[in-house]
């Protein structure tokens, strides 16, 4: 695990010299310090990218002109931002503006697309790059404080045994002892695909296709659970009924 950590770290231009103390952009530091380094890297891109989701609230909180001629196909890129915006945005709860920002961008996506202007348009589209960029600079500088902080505390690390089932776990045994013959479960599973392709759903026609209120395709609608399908119960309704006899 440690010469793993060691070529991960020399990835990033970081080498362990031993006795605590790496070697990072040609200077000597303890690795504390190095590790506390990326941990004020990661804040100060959390500020940056804090001040990127005020600018998209502020932006899309604004009344814009009417809808200028965009490029084309810039409609459906700006969509896309709008939607993946609104997926990262709960990846950062603890915003101070976090429920008015998740306002904006919900009410930005049920409105009507010819109402944005296009300089909105390219703005939201290069602020999503943007908040995607320091996302991934937040998520790099805290793993490698986290790999510093094993190598720091080695005997601090947690140990978990883990295994895997199927064709390819114990790879170290012979394979007649990790796999069994199929004539061991022929006789169990005998019939169950012939069984499988016999069901009503699949052996139907589908003479009814462009009837709503029987079928739909190969699925089985069935009638007896839909008995708001039936004006006259008395007379339509596909419900079994019985008499009460005295």
């Amino acid at each position: 695990m440690y010469d793993d950590i060691k070529k991960e770290l020399l990835i990033h231009k970081i080498t362990l010299k031993g006795n605590g103390i790496v070697s990072f952009e040609g200077k000597s530091l303890p690795i504390s310090h190095c590790a506390g380094l990326f941990k004020a890297k990661a804040k100060a891109s959390y500020e940056v990218v804090e001040k990127l989701w005020d600018e998209v609230c502020s932006l899309l909180s604004e009344e814009t002109e009417a809808k200028t001629n965009p490029p084309e196909g810039i409609d459906s890129v700006f969509v896309h931002a709008l939607q993946g915006l609104y997926r990262m945005l709960y990846l950062y709860p603890g915003l101070l503006r976090f429920d008015e920002i998740q306002r904006q961008v919900g009410q930005a996506l049920c409105r009507d697309i010819n109402s944005f202007s296009y300089r909105v348009m390219s703005k939201i589209i290069e602020y999503k790059l943007g908040i995607e960029w320091v996302s991934h600079l937040i998520a790099k500088n805290l793993y490698l404080r986290a790999l510093l902080l094993v190598v720091q505390y080695p005997d601090q690390k947690e140990i978990s045994a883990k295994g895997v089932h199927g064709p390819y776990s114990n790879l170290d045994v012979p394979m007649q002892e990790r796999v069994f013959s199929w004539s061991a479960i022929d006789e169990e599973l005998r019939g169950r695909g012939r069984d499988i392709r016999n069901q009503r759903r699949y052996r139907m026609g589908l003479e009814g296709y462009h009837d709503p209120w029987v079928n739909e395709g190969f699925k089985w609608r069935e009638l007896r659970n839909e008995p708001y399908l039936w004006g006259k119960r008395e007379d339509e309704s596909p419900y079994p009924r019985g008499t009460m006899r005295p």
